[in-house]
């Protein structure tokens, strides 16, 4: 392998990786918004939310779903364990 078949793998190589370090840093920043919407929500609506320390994740999910169904949103796929999960990485992304 080598000339022109050697260039052509490599262009196609290249093009294949460009900007995923762009989507890493963008997740990223995705999980430390949410993260800190979380606090936010906790610091602003008092002690049943939890805590800026200590979200009560499970009463936020609760107020979503009831808004969700309000504004007649699915939320297909953002099951009770799939969003604890997710909180539980968004808030470890606002840790120092």
């Amino acid at each position: 392998m080598g000339g022109q078949e050697l260039l052509d793998i490599g262009t196609d190589l290249s093009k294949s990786q460009r900007g995923l370090y762009k989507k890493d840093e963008e997740q990223t920043n995705i999980y430390k918004m949410t993260g800190m919407l979380l606090k936010l929500i906790a610091e602003k609506q008092g002690n049943l939310y939890g805590t800026t320390e200590k979200p009560n994740i499970a009463v936020i999910k609760k107020a979503i779903d009831e808004m969700a169904k309000k504004n007649n949103l699915n939320l297909d796929g953002l099951s009770k364990s799939s969003f604890y999960e997710k909180a539980k990485l968004a808030l470890s992304y606002t840790q120092n």
